[in-house]
Order: C-alpha cells, then sequence, then structure tokens
C-alpha cells in the first residue's frame, strides 16, 4: 500500500507490531476497521457475533450483496479489497469471557454497557494490552474514552 499521503501523521509501525482487536462491528467499529485498514494497519482481530441486516446498510461499511452474511465475515472481504496482504482474525462468536488473548490495541464498540464493563473488568490487569479506546454513540451525540492500559 502506498502510505504516501498520511505517513506523517499516522505511521503504523507506531503499534509496535501489536495487533488492534475491534470488539463490535457496527456504526462505529466497521468504520474503525476501514479506516485503520486505509492506514496501513496490518493485523486486526475481529469480533462480532451479529449478521448483516438491511438497516446496517446506511451507516456501516457493508453494501447489499452482503445481507445475512457475518459481520466479520463482511467485514473482512471489504478489508481485504482495501488491502488484500492484511492479516484478520475473525471471532465470529464476538468476545468471551474465556477469551485471555486480548493484546495490543483494543477498540471497544459495542452495543451493551454490561459487555463493555465484563471485558475491562476482565482485563483489568492484563498487561498485554497497550491501550483501550471505548466508543459509544447514539443517535444525538457520541462519546469516546480512551486509556494507556500498561501503565498502571
Amino acid at each position: 500500500m502506498d502510505l504516501s499521503k498520511h505517513i506523517e501523521f499516522f505511521n503504523p509501525e507506531h503499534l509496535h507490531g501489536k495487533p488492534v482487536h475491534i470488539i463490535g462491528l457496527g456504526a462505529i467499529g466497521s468504520n474503525i476497521a476501514e479506516t485503520l485498514a486505509r492506514l496501513g494497519v496490518e493485523e486486526m482481530h475481529l469480533y462480532d457475533f451479529d449478521t448483516v441486516d438491511s438497516p446496517n446498510i446506511a451507516n456501516q461499511i457493508y453494501f447489499p450483496h452482503q445481507l445475512t452474511m457475518l459481520k466479520t465475515d463482511a467485514t473482512a472481504e471489504n478489508l481485504k479489497r482495501i488491502n488484500p496482504d492484511i492479516k484478520l482474525t475473525l471471532h465470529e462468536a464476538g468476545w468471551s469471557p474465556n477469551d485471555n488473548t486480548l493484546n495490543g490495541h483494543i477498540f471497544l464498540a459495542v452495543d451493551s454497557i454490561e459487555i463493555r464493563k465484563e471485558i475491562l473488568e476482565t482485563n483489568k490487569y492484563n498487561q498485554n494490552i497497550v491501550s483501550i479506546s471505548d466508543y459509544r454513540m447514539r443517535l444525538t451525540d457520541a462519546q469516546h474514552y480512551a486509556a494507556k492500559w500498561d501503565d498502571l
């Protein structure tokens, strides 16, 4: 990929070879995945248990031919069109408390505050996580919280 237009503002090497985990591939998560792929991020883990439904076409990265596909599969298809060399790991069941593989940079974009809380509490002392960005969006507003996780 030719990253010359933005490399001085965002260099994917600044992730220090750490993977990106995107938990939730709805309006926020799918767009984060697309943007990071376009910025040259080479490794992502994608988590979602849902399928693409017709209302998702308006505000997510999906297309009509992807209706009924798992969001993980549809996102992977779209990201591979942007960067055929991107390394993707798909978690079609979403995140689970038994999943102790979170590391690197985490983007939380889940609908449920309970799941968000469970992810954060389960990984409270996980020193393999470098950063967590938490996104919340409603029709009228949005919020973003971020934490450098590897520094207690």
